[in-house]
């Protein structure tokens, strides 16, 4: 194993080599791959994408059940790796729009003093499920009241302090599904920041604004 202080901890499932090629193994990847531990967490996966991944040299793959949809490939990554000083969790289709990134993000979540950097969504009750309560209190979160916080982070995705890490493995991991319900998937993801953030974490806006640096698909 590496004596590298960065994992990039990657959700994944079956069918998604054309769209990892095209966004979070593109030429900004290759540019920074020496610098980062590599773990692909696959919620089943086929063997065209599972041969792709294989050729990034991954200090750790893992192929599960398909159930929580990527925040449940998080929390397994996350509780399947050695400790790191910082994570970098992503979707398979999430991109930085240079190749700077990886010194950019890391000096920037220093000098601002958060303990973990994304894409913040504002406000924290913006397209709010209606099942959110229930979900909240089946999972014994009920306290997470989403109108007490500022924000969420987009998809659960960004840099994350070893801190906020080990404030997820203290207090149970992070909250997903037992199932393939994306509704229970997009709650969870806000029980994720909710759960840090009761917790006393604190986030930050990857700059210079809201997906303006990491980007989601499309381009």
């Amino acid at each position: 194993m590496s004596n590298h202080n960065t994992v990039m901890c990657i959700a994944a499932h079956r069918g998604t080599m054309a769209a990892m090629k095209k966004y979070c193994f593109n030429e900004h990847f290759y540019v920074n791959r020496n610098k980062l531990d590599l773990c692909i967490v696959f919620n089943e996966v086929d063997e065209d994408t599972l041969s792709f991944v294989k050729t990034l040299d991954p200090e750790y793959v893992f192929v599960k059940e398909n159930f929580g949809m990527d925040p449940a490939a998080f929390d397994f990554a996350i509780n399947h790796t050695k400790s790191y000083e910082n994570y970098l969790l992503l979707h398979y289709d999430h991109w930085f729009i240079d190749g700077g990134w990886f010194d950019r993000l890391t000096a920037e979540i220093d000098r601002v003093g958060a303990d973990v950097l994304g894409n913040l969504v504002l406000p924290a009750t913006s397209n709010l499920s209606p099942h959110y309560n229930l979900v909240s209190s089946a999972y014994g979160l009920e306290n997470l009241i989403p109108s007490k916080y500022h924000a969420f982070l987009q998809g659960g995705a960004g840099l994350y302090k070893q801190r906020a890490i080990e404030t997820f493995k203290r207090k149970g991991g992070i909250p997903y599904g037992r199932n393939l319900n994306r509704e229970v998937a997009f709650i969870c993801e806000r029980l994720q920041s909710f759960l840090l953030l009761e917790s006393g974490c604190t986030f930050a806006q990857i700059e210079p604004g809201y997906e303006q640096y990491l980007k989601h698909a499309e381009f």
